[in-house]
């Protein structure tokens, strides 16, 4: 916990972005459609940024996907996105082995003071 309230303290940055992750299924109305979705809240609040993707099904793919979008259209000049996630039992390492990025390398940016504990 200690190292996400550090996280926080950090200035905003482009090139060094704290994304919150939140992944919520969602039962829906049986009107429209029968079943569930998953809903993918994501949250920089140094910058006030916000977006939900609402996908099928809960899948590595999915996951994927919106880890990429983040890569791509949010943050494609960024050096390192910091993700933090309240779920520990969700997609992990394994789905970032397969997260297919197209983005070329970010320019050199200054240097980043480490983390202090």
């Amino acid at each position: 916990m200690k190292d996400v309230l550090a996280l926080y303290a950090l200035p905003s940055d482009e090139h060094y972005a704290t994304v919150c992750l939140d992944e919520t299924p969602v039962v829906l109305h049986a009107d429209v459609r029968r079943g569930t979705a998953n809903r993918f809240a994501m949250v920089e609040p140094l910058a006030g940024w916000r977006r939900v993707s609402v996908t099928e099904r809960h899948t590595k793919r999915a996951y994927t996907e919106v880890l990429s979008s983040l890569v791509e259209e949010r943050y494609p000049e960024a050096e390192c996105i910091c993700v933090v996630k309240d779920h520990l039992n969700t997609q992990g390492r394994r789905a970032l082995r397969d997260l297919p990025l197209t983005a070329s390398p970010p320019p050199p940016g200054p240097p980043r003071a480490p983390l202090q504990a």
